[in-house]
């Protein structure tokens, strides 16, 4: 065999294994967590996002407003919060179903669903959309000091 050949064929898959390591690597990640309020009180449910330019994370916001996010890229993040009250249907519709008038008491109880506890709350749409929420933050490799986030209308 040429020995410039082999040189090259050897060079070559140096490079081809370098690329390909490369490649498999993922940006730096974190946990992040914190509570969410709106109007002073805890946001019973609904998600918390985290996009940055390098990947998007979210974590589910418990019904004391608590909420833990894994695999967030470390940097500046914008965040969104996405809350939707109300009865839910399957699917995840929020829409009460109806069912046809000579349906049993319980067979229509079923299909409206269940009645919504307490008050409505519907939070301002600006927190859906990471441009025009406003809330931004920076996270950092290891340990995050918590990321509370206070909702205002």
């Amino acid at each position: 065999m040429n020995t410039d050949l082999g040189k090259k064929l050897v060079l070559g898959t140096s490079f081809g294994l370098v690329a390909l390591i490369l490649a498999g690597c993922s940006p730096p990640t974190a946990t992040v967590s914190g509570t969410v309020t709106y109007k002073n009180k805890p946001l019973p449910g609904g998600s918390v996002t985290f996009v940055t330019p390098t990947g998007t994370a979210q974590g589910a916001i418990n019904s004391e407003g608590a909420y833990t996010a894994e695999n967030v890229p470390v940097g500046n993040a914008k965040v969104t919060v996405y809350y939707s009250s109300g009865p839910k249907m399957p699917f995840g519709g929020n829409v009460k179903g109806v069912a046809p008038k000579d349906a049993s008491p319980e067979a229509q109880k079923a299909v409206q669903g269940p009645k919504a506890s307490g008050p409505t709350i519907t939070i301002p749409t600006k927190y859906g959309d990471p441009e025009a929420s406003g809330l931004t933050v920076v996270v950092t490799s290891g340990k995050n000091s918590p990321y509370n986030i206070e909702l205002k209308d």
